[in-house]
């Protein structure tokens, strides 16, 4: 992955993947209620996850396989099958798998077209899950990379609507978009509820947001 700076962020996670996985255990409420919410997009048949890192969801959710450019957090996982390497090449035959999740990965890679190219090439179904830029939670992350964030400063934050647009344009179809995440990670302190979205003016008032598409 590559962010928008040039850096391959596959060595910033590698470097500091440690610290950014503390992050899950520090907002650990935060951490479920995505969790949570990830689970609602159930993939019955082989699925992968883009963007593993040390399995904080793929190790829950029951991913097949996932993918990686950072060595030292895909360690980490368990219970997945583990493989080096980016979204934008990934090394699967067409059609090798029922789903496809992509959860906080398309805001550090270098080429996000190519990345949903290559997800519908070998799905029929991915789900992709980001902090809507347009969020309360998005701002306070873009002020945070405007103050040098490690993490945040070689980000590139979306809106829902601009993700979607990348979708269609592939000829993908929207099903289903789900949010949670209804105030601060350091304010939740308990599961949060998942709300279902009907219009895209809602996406502004969660944290976290996923989108389900399907391959048409």
């Amino acid at each position: 992955m590559v962010g928008i700076t040039g850096l391959d962020t596959s060595v910033l996670f590698d470097e500091y993947g440690d610290k950014y996985d503390l992050w899950y255990e520090r907002y650990y409420y935060t951490w479920l209620s995505e969790l949570e919410l990830v689970k609602r997009f159930k993939c019955y048949g082989r699925s992968l996850e883009v963007g593993v890192g040390s399995g904080r969801f793929g190790s829950y959710i029951g991913v097949a396989v996932g993918l990686d450019p950072a060595l030292k957090l895909l360690k980490k996982v368990k219970d997945v099958e583990k493989v080096l390497g980016y979204g934008e090449y990934l090394p699967f035959r067409d059609n090798s798998f029922e789903c496809t999740y992509i959860i906080f990965t398309m805001c550090f890679v270098r080429d996000s077209d190519v990345v949903v190219k290559e997800a519908l090439r070998v799905s029929s179904r991915i789900v992709t899950c980001i902090v809507p830029r347009d969020s309360f939670l998005g701002q306070k992350y873009l002020k945070e990379a405007e103050e040098g964030h490690i993490f945040y400063s070689k980000a590139r934050f979306y809106t829902v609507k601009e993700v979607i647009e990348i979708f269609l344009k592939y000829g993908a179809t929207l099903n289903k978009i789900l949010g949670t995440l209804t105030d601060y990670p350091e304010n939740i302190k308990y599961l949060d509820k998942v709300y279902e979205i009907t219009s895209l003016d809602e996406t502004k008032k969660y944290g976290f947001i996923c989108m389900e598409f399907i391959k048409s």
